[in-house]
């Protein structure tokens, strides 16, 4: 049984494997970044495309060169550690603050985030974020 990258207390059929595939959907921004993590960290990029609004400044028209993008930067990166510190939200917008361990190419790139998520046609988006660099 697979842990999810979000949580290693969860088994990953039972966190966010059932929204990646469609069958559920993100019920508050907390869930919709775990889920995006999880899902750069087990290469779903198309996933990733999805719960991106398209006013995020990284979002990209020509979704097939964004995704063959995302699938480089996930297959060089290692994700090791999922931190939430802080979370809120009302019924239309909502901010995660969190710290990703992570390394690329043998690197560190870990970054905390305050993400802010709008929630818009029944739906939870990634918006945008602050990043600020750390070092483990």
């Amino acid at each position: 049984m697979q842990q999810c990258p979000c949580n290693p207390d969860h088994l990953y059929t039972q966190c966010c494997y059932p929204l990646h595939i469609g069958e559920k959907k993100a019920q508050d921004p907390l869930e919709l970044m775990k889920s995006r993590y999880s899902a750069y960290a087990m290469k779903l990029p198309i996933y990733i495309i999805e719960t991106t609004h398209p006013k995020n400044p990284a979002y990209e028209e020509d979704h097939l060169n964004w995704e063959l993008s995302l699938d480089k930067t996930c297959s060089e990166t290692l994700f090791l550690k999922l931190e939430i510190l802080e979370h809120t939200h009302n019924e239309n917008e909502g901010y995660v603050t969190f710290k990703a361990y992570m390394e690329k190419l043998g690197q560190d790139i870990s970054f905390q985030e305050r993400s802010r998520f709008i929630f818009e046609n029944s739906n939870w988006y990634y918006l945008d974020g602050r990043v600020k660099p750390f070092k483990r």
